[in-house]
């Protein structure tokens, strides 16, 4: 990169005349120098940064969830969002209902809020002899809660559409016995 130019030939030799003028009565020795600028300021710069950096440190440490909501909502593409909320409802569901039944008849109703997920998993047996598509209503049912802000709403109504579907397909036994917890469990 070119150096700028800020004085002309002329003005050059006219401050060289005034230097040497000046040096001829004296024992003094004078210098001139013209910079462009006498520093980057990369210490400023960094003392403003670190100052930000703190700062928003700060509010993030006072204001965790929000900005991770904000961070998240921003940052976190939507398949993976629904990605990681599969993967956790596939997780919960092997530890709290798959193998769990005698006649592997565990079914999953799971909601993630934030991520804006649900997913329903069927054990073996129910897999089985029911396709995935059937529980389009269940489904349809828990989104239309959820939706209305009634999220109760909606896990009853899957709830029913599920539960009429397995009656459907594995009607109770009289010495059936309740294996599974029939509370909402919320993590």
């Amino acid at each position: 990169m070119a150096k700028p130019i800020h004085l002309t030939a002329a003005e050059h030799e006219r401050v060289s005349s005034a230097v040497a003028q000046a040096e001829s009565h004296s024992a003094g020795e004078i210098v001139t120098i013209v910079t462009e600028r006498s520093d980057g300021y990369a210490d400023i710069v960094l003392a403003w940064a670190g100052f930000v950096a703190l700062t928003a440190l700060t509010a993030f440490s006072v204001f965790t969830d929000f900005y991770l909501d904000l961070l998240k909502w921003f940052l976190v593409p939507r398949f993976i969002k629904a990605g990681r909320a599969r993967a956790r409802a596939i997780t919960c569901f092997k530890v709290g209902a798959e193998r769990r039944t005698h006649g592997r008849t565990g079914i999953l109703i799971y909601v993630s809020l934030r991520e804006q997920h649900a997913e329903l998993l069927a054990d073996a047996a129910i897999a089985s002899k029911v396709s995935p598509e059937v529980w389009g209503e269940a489904m349809a049912a828990l989104l239309a809660g959820i939706r209305a802000g009634d999220l109760a709403s909606g896990l009853v109504g899957a709830v029913e559409k599920v539960g009429a579907v397995l009656a459907q397909h594995f009607p109770r036994a009289a010495d059936d016995q309740n294996e599974l917890p029939d509370r909402v469990i919320e993590v």
